[in-house]
């Protein structure tokens, strides 16, 4: 195999999935953890009448619902865009030795990227019956994949 063929597939891959990133970020931007709790602080010891427990624990929830809703709309964004790159990446037309094949590969790789960084993103803010249904559906998108493109050989 080429190794320029390698380099191509692996390069457009990862742009594609840092792509995808980004542009989740820029449709809805992360939590910030000091809008929600105020500045880091270096620890130090509080006498145990001093602790106030509640209004750490009210600041942690807010962030971590803010944060939960920002995730879903990075999986939402990597599933759709991941979905189109491995499409696109089917469809390409290709002969021997073709450049297509290369770009194709280099987006089914990116798409494959970008479902995996969404599902890790979302799966412990996902329903405990959803994350099965995910994982399943993105099995079986993999091995459509093995058998349209591998098995025409």
């Amino acid at each position: 195999m080429d190794i320029r063929k390698i380099i191509i597939i692996l390069v457009i891959g990862a742009l594609f999935a840092f792509f995808v990133a980004a542009l989740a970020e820029a449709i809805h931007e992360s939590p910030d953890y000091d809008d929600y709790c105020g500045e880091f602080e270096k620890p130090y010891m509080l006498e145990e009448e001093d602790v106030d427990d509640a209004a750490w624990q009210a600041c942690r929830e807010s962030y971590d619902s803010a944060m939960e809703g920002h995730n879903l709309v990075v999986f939402y964004v990597s599933i759709i865009f991941g979905l189109l790159a491995i499409v696109v990446g089917l469809m390409l037309p290709t002969h021997k030795d073709d450049l297509n094949q290369w770009v194709g590969s280099g987006f089914m790789l990116g798409g494959f990227f970008t479902l995996f960084y969404g599902t890790v993103r979302a799966f412990g803010d996902l329903d405990r019956i959803i994350r099965p249904i995910i994982l399943l559906i993105e099995l079986l998108i993999v091995i459509f994949v093995a058998y349209k493109k591998i098995g025409k050989k």
